[in-house]
């Protein structure tokens, strides 16, 4: 599916049970997982987050497998950048489709090419993220540093995007040190603080 049709399926709260998430910009993979987790979670629900080499299969099985104490949601998220086996998959796909109250969510951060065989097991419910445009690049900046609480324009914005050779993730690090300033940000308030990747 295209991001516009995950965005609406959020807001609509009719997503998937399980989804796959990955693509070129970790940025927008790892902002659509929360967004995603929220949408699912209520308050009594258990979420369990196998990073990268944490990931185990009985782990994740059992957990979507098992009863939930308090009857909410069993939520499984998986953040990695090797595959799962197909027939591991298979399983964990499954088991959310048979039971009301599991959810499996695999952000996959290695390389595309192999994301197509993974993305098979999960039929349309994969979402694979490009690089944003300039455009897209800043709406995104500008919504985060709103909710940084950040007073930046968007050519402030548009400076540290290119200081930080167009890294999204880099980008709204930053904010938490640019928000000391506490007036409006400047090009020359960036650039006393932020040392880009450019100039490294």
């Amino acid at each position: 599916m295209y991001k516009r049709e995950l965005e609406n399926l959020i807001n609509s709260n009719r997503l998937p049970k399980a989804m796959l998430l990955y693509g070129e910009c970790d940025y927008q993979n790892n902002h659509f997982s929360k967004l995603i987790e929220k949408a699912w979670k209520q308050e009594d629900d258990e979420t369990l987050f196998l990073h990268y080499d944490e990931y185990d299969y009985t782990t994740a099985k059992n957990h979507l497998n098992q009863s939930s104490l308090f009857g909410g949601q069993n939520i499984v998220i998986v953040k990695s950048d090797k595959a799962i086996p197909k027939k591991e998959l298979d399983i964990l796909i499954e088991l959310c489709n048979k039971s009301d109250n599991s959810y499996f969510l695999y952000q996959y951060f290695g390389e595309s090419k192999k994301a197509a065989t993974i993305a098979k097991a999960f039929k349309k419910n994969f979402v694979r993220f490009f690089k944003p445009n300039l455009s897209e690049a800043l709406t995104l900046l500008h919504v985060k540093a709103k909710e940084a609480n950040l007073n930046i324009s968007g050519y402030t914005l548009q400076h540290l995007y290119f200081l930080h050779l167009e890294d999204l993730s880099l980008c709204v690090n930053e904010f938490e040190k640019l928000a000391l300033f506490d007036k409006e940000i400047t090009s020359s308030d960036v650039d006393k603080v932020v040392y880009g990747l450019g100039s490294v």
